[in-house]
């Protein structure tokens, strides 16, 4: 049945109302069919420990053929900032902090590669970041002050990537034979990958990655059928 017909028969049953918005918002972003029963992209997000809009996003890239880029992504924005906060509390002393400030800003420039996009800057940090040695503990150590990165989230963001990637293979089976898939699952915490290796996991197909993140954002991005007449 319909989500309201099943939440109404809870004991303290959320207003009708407040279902139907939800409903709507979910049939929107295409985890719902038009009458009520659950979509692929709904099937798939029971497996994702992100939201719907995050998934969805892993799942256009997937779809789209840069299954790696979704996925570093998602992880990036489902995780606190990464990046230190520029902050006079963090500087040894008061007139450290411009300086502090400047380069925190200029770093997330660079990452950002005249993209104009965070998310975008996010997977370009994480493409770096697979190229450090993290077994020399001061060179790891050293890029994360030089690129502001806070080494506790970056774990996190690290870890979060290699658990999206095994929960995208078993939410659909046919994904994990995905070379890039493979490759993020079977990364190690302290793997380091040569350049090109890397430069061959991610596409440097900036429109194409934009258009997954569009797709995933905006509700009804495509509507109705391809007119072939």
């Amino acid at each position: 049945g319909t989500p309201e017909d099943l939440l109404s028969h809870l004991i303290d049953s959320p207003a009708q109302q407040r279902i139907s918005s939800a409903a709507q918002n979910l049939q929107d972003l295409g985890a719902l069919k038009a009458d009520g029963q659950v979509a692929s992209l709904g099937r798939i997000a029971v497996f994702m420990p992100t939201t719907i809009q995050l998934t969805k996003l892993v799942v256009l890239s997937w779809a789209l053929g840069i299954p790696a880029d979704g996925i570093v992504i998602a992880a990036a924005l489902s995780t606190q900032d990464v990046f230190k906060l520029a902050a006079p509390a963090n500087c040894r002393y008061p007139e450290e902090f411009p300086a502090h400030l400047s380069h925190n800003y200029i770093t997330r420039a660079r990452f950002d590669a005249g993209q104009f996009s965070e998310p975008i800057m996010y997977r370009n940090l994480y493409m770096e970041y697979l190229q450090v040695s993290k077994k020399q503990a001061r060179q790891y150590h050293q890029w994360l002050d030089d690129s502001c990165v806070a080494v506790s989230r970056m774990s996190q963001f690290s870890a979060l990537v290699t658990e999206l990637a095994a929960k995208l293979g078993a939410a659909v089976p046919s994904a994990k034979a995905h070379p890039a898939l493979r490759t993020l699952v079977d990364l190690k915490r302290s793997q380091q990958l040569p350049k090109a290796e890397v430069e061959k996991l991610f596409t440097q197909d900036y429109e194409r990655l934009k258009f997954a993140i569009v797709g995933a954002f905006q509700p009804s991005f495509v509507q109705g059928e391809i007119n072939t007449q």
